[in-house]
């Protein structure tokens, strides 16, 4: 295993099913990934996160099956390319109220998705969701007084990140999660905890930022079409009448050696009207000297 390969935890919640099969089905989807299986207690799961050698750190309820390949590379590449992003959640939500509960979760929008090439939805959230996280490791743990893991656990896990300045984010995967459980005692120690942030919402800002980027995009491309198919009109015409010039410069050159031609042929006639008039001069000179 080599120390760039990202450290993956299953953790071994209620209703994960047969581990082995979920090692299985995740290591076929994921290639080089460190795959470790961890009890559902949170300082088991810390200590894991702290040994790890890896750059990344994800954390999977065992049993959910993720089915696009090559899905951990893709955010891994995300986070790094994303120096502002702490967080990736499998999924998440855009609403915490004063309460603790985790409100208005993703929707899932998979258009423009090619079976070939991963092509991840990445949206800007409050708080991660509960069917997966991926982090930098040593960035942050998760708070062992909640001791499992649980919806209240997940988002408190968000708000450190938030807390950080760093932004989390839920990305778009096709899967088949465990849920993890939503534990009401624990989401009032949540409030409490952090009653001094909440409420707090974040809905489609980065959508919309990267919509209004889009949008700007196509008109400047819109806007370069239209100069260079401007251009190549201008070229067109300057084509045209460079070729029409070249025509008219050849025909005057035609004209020209033409006029040479008949001066030359003109020079000769007068050449020899001028010997016949010198010799009609002679004679007539000669005939009357005889008479005199």
């Amino acid at each position: 295993m080599t120390q760039d390969a990202t450290r993956v935890l299953l953790v071994a919640v209620e209703g994960s099913g047969d581990l082995d099969t979920a090692c299985e089905d995740l290591s076929a989807l994921t290639g080089h990934a460190d795959l470790r299986v961890v009890d559902d207690d949170l300082a088991v799961i810390n200590s894991e996160i702290c040994r790890a050698s890896s750059k990344h750190v994800a954390v999977l309820p065992a049993g959910s099956l993720i089915l696009d390949e090559g899905w951990l590379g893709h955010v891994t590449t995300f986070l790094e390319r994303r120096r502002d992003a702490g967080l990736v959640g499998i999924g998440g939500f855009h609403t915490i109220d004063r309460d603790g509960r985790c409100l208005d979760p993703v929707e899932g929008d998979r258009r423009g998705w090619r079976d070939a090439q991963p092509v991840g939805r990445f949206t800007e959230v409050v708080a991660a969701g509960p069917a997966g996280w991926i982090m930098r490791s040593g960035d942050n743990l998760f708070d062992e007084a909640f001791e499992r893991m649980c919806l209240a656990s997940c988002a408190d896990l968000s708000l450190q990140y938030h807390k950080q300045g760093l932004k989390v984010f839920s990305v778009d995967l096709d899967l088949r999660p465990v849920v993890v459980e939503d534990r009401p005692e624990e989401a009032e120690r949540f409030a409490r905890k952090w009653s001094t942030l909440l409420p707090l919402e974040h809905k489609y800002g980065e959508e919309t930022r990267l919509t209004d980027s889009v949008e700007r995009l196509k008109h400047e491309i819109a806007g370069m079409e239209t100069r260079h198919s401007d251009a190549e009109s201008v070229c067109r015409d300057a084509m045209e009448h460079s070729m029409e010039a070249a025509a008219r410069q050849e025909a005057i050159a035609a004209r020209a050696r033409s006029l040479e031609s008949v001066w030359a042929s003109n020079g000769a006639r007068l050449a020899r009207l001028s010997s016949l008039a010198a010799e009609i001069e002679d004679g007539m000179r000669d005939g009357g000297d005889r008479e005199l």
